[in-house]
C-alpha cells in the first residue's frame, strides 16, 4: 500500500486533526452577498486588500501565529489554548488575539465595511483541509442568531471566566476590549481602546463617510444595522474623549 510519503501527498490527507481547545473568532462581512451578485469589483478589491494587510500582519513577529481561514466573506481566526483553566494563559492569548483584531477590523472599518460574529473558548479540530468542532458551531451560532447587528459577540462563558478571575472590576471593559449591550450581551470593542490614530480616523472621517451611506440607504433591515452602528460610534466617541480627549476632543455635528 502506498503511503503519503511514497506518492508525495501532505500528511494531513491521511491523518485527521486532533481536537483541542482554541480561542476562536468567527466574522461574517455584512452586505457581501449583494455585492457579489452585483459583481462589484471595487468592494471585492477593498475586501481583498483588507485580507492581505491582515495576513501580512499575521506573518510578523508582533503576534503569535494564528490559524487563519477565509472563505469568501467568512473569516475564522483561532489560536490554540494549552490549558483553558489557566487564567494567565487564556488572558495572554485573548490579549494577543484582541490586538490583532484591532488592526484587522480597522482595515474593514476604514472602508465602511460592517461585520458581525462571535468569540469563544471551545474545542476545535483544524488543519489545512478542514475545520470541525463545538467551537465552530458556537461562534457560527453567535454570528447567525445572536449578533444581529454589526457586532462580534463574546461568549457568556468567556466573559464569566474573565469576571471570576479579574480583581480590578472597574477596568473590565478596557482590559478585555468589550462593551455590554442593552440586551446584556458583551461585544468586542474595536474602536474605543484601539491605537489612537485608528480610533480617531473611524470617529471622524469614517463617521462622516458612514453618515453619507445612511442617507442613501432605503432597506429597513440595513438601516437597523446602520443605526446600531451609529449608536456604537457615539458611545465610543464619548469614552474616547473621556480617556484621550482632554486637549483635542472629537466633536460631531449631531445633525449628521
Amino acid at each position: 500500500m502506498k503511503t503519503a510519503e511514497h506518492i508525495n501527498l501532505p500528511d494531513y490527507l491521511f491523518q485527521p486533526p486532533i481536537t483541542q481547545d482554541y480561542l476562536i473568532c468567527y466574522i461574517d462581512l455584512l452586505g457581501s452577498k449583494s455585492n457579489i451578485s452585483e459583481n462589484d469589483d471595487e468592494i471585492f478589491e477593498n475586501i481583498y486588500s483588507a485580507y492581505s494587510v491582515a495576513l501580512t500582519m499575521n506573518e510578523t513577529k508582533v503576534f503569535d501565529r494564528f490559524e487563519f481561514k477565509v472563505f469568501s466573506d467568512n473569516i475564522l481566526i483561532a489560536q490554540k489554548v494549552p490549558d483553558k483553566t489557566n487564567f494567565e494563559s487564556v488572558f495572554s492569548i485573548y490579549t494577543n488575539l484582541s490586538k490583532f483584531l484591532l488592526l484587522f477590523l480597522f482595515q474593514f472599518a476604514k472602508r465602511n465595511i460592517l461585520f458581525r460574529g462571535g468569540i469563544t473558548l471551545n474545542s476545535l479540530a483544524i488543519n489545512e483541509m478542514m475545520v470541525w468542532g463545538k467551537g465552530l458551531s458556537e461562534v457560527v451560532y453567535y454570528e447567525e442568531k445572536l449578533a444581529i447587528y454589526p457586532r462580534i459577540i463574546i461568549s457568556n462563558s468567556l466573559i464569566e471566566f474573565f469576571k471570576a478571575n479579574i480583581l480590578e472590576k472597574e477596568f473590565f471593559d478596557e482590559k478585555y476590549f468589550c462593551l455590554k449591550d442593552t440586551d446584556g450581551l458583551y461585544f468586542f470593542d474595536y474602536i474605543t481602546y484601539a491605537e489612537l490614530p485608528d480610533a480617531e480616523y473611524i470617529l471622524t472621517k469614517g463617521y462622516k463617510e458612514f453618515c453619507e451611506k445612511v442617507k442613501k440607504e432605503t432597506d429597513i433591515k440595513v438601516l437597523q444595522k446602520y443605526n446600531w452602528h451609529k449608536q456604537y460610534l457615539r458611545i465610543a466617541k464619548d469614552i474616547f474623549n473621556e480617556y484621550y480627549g482632554e486637549f483635542n476632543p472629537i466633536r460631531w455635528d449631531e445633525e449628521t
